[in-house]
């Protein structure tokens, strides 16, 4: 029995030694010391506990000495202590001081300690002399990838820090021939596939440095910003890991419908005319996607909230029962969720389940939306040529009325500036119409344009459509800024300014807003580089910006602009 008892004690005092060993090792400090004796090098690592006691020590091989040390720290990340052996990483436990990993893939060696960083997973970038310019390793010892040299004309990489959360940013130092005119010499490292650029805008979208161009997100990113549906959190930040919250994508759903002004009073008890989704919320009541008293705007977005704010917007359609295990079959998201997964905008997080708990990111929500409104109908338009036909009526009234006439309404009209230049007043069967569904949604666009430039080049002198049951001018051609009906029923700007700078701005139609949104802007401008004149991009409001746009070989430029597309037109002459 005694013996039984002293065996409890031993077991119990060794249980509380072990644990506060185990709380002990938190306050563990490492101290590392590169040591030269003699013709060799060498390190030692020592771990001390609070108290300044030295509690393990671990000593590295010896070897032959370097123009840069051959052993040399990295530092510590949580409960791992990472040095430089010789091109080995090795990753010691601070608890123990016993190795967890080695990885011999290196090679290099460090500098000095701005050669590396931490990626907030733990995964270790680091860049040593002479190469890699760039090596990747993750929290278990994994090599993720390297890259030997960005560019063969400097000596090494001298610097890696932390641009967002896809992005590395790496200095190098030069050659002795072109080092101070190339000084500092920067490269941006895509860590998604390790693409990189001297240029951090060939790697990310809209000059936000957390969205890279490789991200699932991205084009749905691109799409809200040029839309005007959301912008940045700062200037150069996106912040598409961020939680959504109901104002916000409620606010996304207002501007997507074109930020109509609501016309009830406000319901929201907890809604203010201050605060920055007042309008939303209440237009959000109004049509029907929320109700209540209170609006919750700070509230996150659940995947469930989100399905069925789109669903209600799109008339609560009727569809089949949803197949998830999590998604009971009285909920009320129940049908929302069925149709989201049916109109491809969202699937399930498993084969079985929809997590309709689990909150959404900003670059979950954009991506939601602009599923959304690619299928989504607008209700109330125009979906037939009569119907459409009708629609337009006073604006075909008016051109006939002005042809026929002799133009007395010039310079009082909404409408081409070359219609009034390029017609004389007989001109009746000079320019035509033609009704079109340029962007699919069911409603027909007007063009208006001259007979001949229509057959041959596809010109457009003016471009209406019906939003909301109301008639748009969409554009407007010019004497040096025409529209061209193009490729992908798009529509194609080209500007001139002159023999050394044009623009060829392509468009897609905004139903939703009633307008032209950019898809790609080429410029030449050889007063700005006469050797590579032509630059491009696919932001809307970046046209002269060079910064933010890319440099194009001239051919690559030229194959880049859409071929316009020549279409048949009813000549005034024959209209009514």
């Amino acid at each position: 029995m005694k013996k039984r008892i002293l065996a409890t004690f031993f077991f119990i005092a060794l249980s509380i030694f072990a644990l506060s060993a185990v709380a002990f090792a938190a306050d563990v400090s490492v101290r590392f010391e590169h040591t030269e004796h003699g013709l060799e090098e060498y390190a030692v690592i020592t771990g001390f506990d609070s108290r300044g006691n030295a509690i393990w020590r671990y000593t590295t091989g010896k070897y032959d000495m370097a123009q840069m040390a051959r052993v040399s720290a990295i530092g510590r990340y949580q409960d791992t202590y990472l040095f430089n052996e010789d091109g080995t990483i090795v990753a010691l436990d601070v608890n123990t001081g016993m190795a967890k990993w080695k990885n011999p893939d290196f090679v290099g060696s460090p500098l000095d300690e701005s050669c590396y960083c931490f990626g907030n997973d733990g995964t270790l970038y680091v860049c040593g002399y002479l190469g890699p310019d760039f090596y990747a390793v993750d929290i278990n010892g994994k090599t993720l990838g390297r890259i030997e040299s960005f560019d063969s004309s400097y000596f090494w990489a001298c610097k890696i820090q932390k641009d967002s959360k896809n992005i590395v940013a790496v200095s190098l130092e030069g050659s002795d021939s072109g080092y101070a005119e190339k000084n500092p010499y920067v490269f941006y490292v895509d860590l998604n596939d390790l693409s990189y650029s001297q240029s951090i805008n060939d790697l990310i979208i809209d000059n936000f440095h957390d969205v890279s161009r490789k991200a699932w997100y991205a084009d749905s990113v691109q799409w809200a910003v040029n839309q005007g549906i959301t912008e940045g959190t700062a200037p150069t930040t996106f912040s598409p890991e961020a939680t959504c919250t109901t104002a916000q994508i409620l606010t996304f759903l207002w501007r997507a419908n074109g930020s109509p002004e609501p016309s009830i009073s406000n319901p929201f008890s907890d809604v203010k005319p201050s605060d920055w989704y007042y309008r939303s919320a209440i237009w959000a009541y109004e049509a029907g996607i929320v109700d209540g008293n209170t609006f919750n705007g700070n509230t996150p977005c659940t995947r469930a909230a989100t399905v069925t704010y789109l669903w209600k917007l799109a008339g609560k359609p009727a569809t089949g029962q949803s197949v998830f295990t999590d998604v009971p079959s009285n909920a009320a998201y129940e049908q929302a969720v069925s149709w989201a997964v049916a109109q491809n905008i969202t699937t399930g997080t498993s084969a079985t389940t929809f997590s309709p708990n689990q909150t959404c990111t900003r670059g979950q929500i954009v991506t939601f939306l602009n599923r959304f409104l690619l299928n989504w109908k607008p209700q109330n338009v125009p979906s037939s040529t009569a119907t459409a036909t009708n629609a337009y009526r006073d604006v075909l009234n008016m051109y006939h009325e002005q042809i026929r006439t002799g133009w007395p309404a010039r310079n009082q009209l909404d409408v081409c500036y070359l219609f009034y230049q390029e017609h004389s007043a007989d001109g009746l069967s000079e320019i035509g119409y033609t009704l079109m569904d340029l962007d699919g949604d069911g409603t027909s666009e007007l063009l208006i344009s001259p007979v001949a430039n229509a057959a041959s080049d596809g010109m457009i002198y003016d471009l209406y459509s019906v939003v909301n049951g109301k008639v748009v001018h969409l554009a407007s051609s010019g004497e040096r800024d025409r529209y061209y009906l193009s490729e992908g029923s798009t529509v194609n700007n080209e500007s001139s300014g002159g023999a050394s700078l044009s623009t060829y701005t392509n468009y897609g139609l905004n139903a939703l807003q009633g307008t032209l949104d950019v898809k790609q802007v080429i410029v030449f401008d050889s007063d700005a580089d006469p050797e590579n004149a032509f630059y491009g991009t696919t932001s809307n409001g970046t046209v002269y910006d060079y910064r933010r746009m890319k440099k194009i070989p001239v051919d690559e430029a030229l194959s880049m602009i859409p071929k316009n597309v020549p279409f048949e037109v009813t000549s005034f002459a024959n209209y009514r």
